[in-house]
């Protein structure tokens, strides 16, 4: 039972700078989102308490573990298997 809701999460990060893509898997427990920008993943990722490596946020009482998707952001994914070229801006993927 998930004790915090899709727009809580959306909100708290969209404190750290523009989303292009969020989603939540519930059923799973895990999440991504995506930033406009690499230095608003940065601020995300900064902003919260680094254990391990991994930044903890709280929100709504709920712990929520986040990193820097190794594969990058779903669009790199996408451009990559069509070969286009990857937007740098867009390598904010967390998960």
């Amino acid at each position: 039972m998930w004790r915090v809701l899709d727009f809580q999460i959306g909100d708290h990060f969209a404190q750290y700078g523009s989303l292009t893509h969020f989603k939540l898997v519930k059923e799973k427990g895990f999440g991504f989102l995506e930033y406009a920008s690499v230095s608003s993943a940065d601020a995300a990722l900064n902003a919260g308490r680094m254990v391990d490596g991994i930044s903890h946020h709280v929100v709504n009482g709920v712990p929520i573990k986040c990193k820097r998707n190794p594969k990058g952001s779903s669009t790199d994914q996408q451009k990559a298997a069509t070969g286009s070229s990857t937007d740098p801006q867009k390598v904010g993927g967390m998960y």
